[in-house]
Parts: C-alpha cells; sequence; structure tokens
C-alpha cells in the first residue's frame, strides 16, 4: 500500500469549497439583515456572485478519482471532511452577520 496518497488528496478544492461556504453565509447574513432582502433575490445574488466558487463539481470528480485509485480512505475523507467543514463554515459565515437565530 502506497502511504504518499496525502499528496495527491484535493486540499485546493477542499479549501476552495470551505472558503466559499464561509462567504456564502456571510454574504446571506449581509443580505438578510442589512437588505432585508427575501430568499428568491437573495438566492439570485448568492448564486450569481458566488456560484462559481464553490466547486461541487471538482470535488465530484476528484472523489472518483481517488476511489478509482484505489485510495478509498482519502476519498471518505474528502466526502466527510467537506461536507463538516463547508457546513461549519457556512453557519460561522451566517453567525458573523447575525442571521443565525438561536
Amino acid at each position: 500500500m502506497d502511504t504518499n496518497h496525502h499528496k495527491d488528496y484535493p486540499w485546493g478544492i477542499f479549501v476552495c469549497n470551505v472558503l466559499g461556504c464561509l462567504a456564502v453565509g456571510i454574504l446571506a447574513g449581509i443580505l438578510i439583515h442589512r437588505f432585508n432582502m427575501g430568499p428568491v433575490w437573495r438566492a439570485g445574488v448568492l448564486i450569481g456572485l458566488l456560484g462559481g466558487v464553490t466547486t461541487f463539481s471538482s470535488f465530484s470528480i476528484d472523489t472518483i478519482t481517488l476511489i478509482q485509485n484505489g485510495d478509498i480512505v482519502s476519498a471518505l475523507t474528502n466526502i466527510v471532511l467537506t461536507l463538516v467543514c463547508c457546513l461549519l463554515a457556512t453557519a460561522g459565515g451566517l453567525m458573523i452577520t447575525g442571521a443565525v437565530s438561536t
């Protein structure tokens, strides 16, 4: 078993997705609190400005490539780490702007 698979881990896509989710959370909070923007307009602005930043298609192909290369542990790590960190980043962005209600 090759132990150097970690160098092939798609860190760039992971970081881009997490930062994109943080940005979405912050921008959504601003649109909610400062502009009182409704969900339809908010979705349009968020998708228009940040839809290309989060790279789910790249995440998907990287994960499939890891599986095809037999690196199941890295593939599962990519799935779990991306999901958890992106959700936390989005929630963090919303909390930064006070858009999360308790």
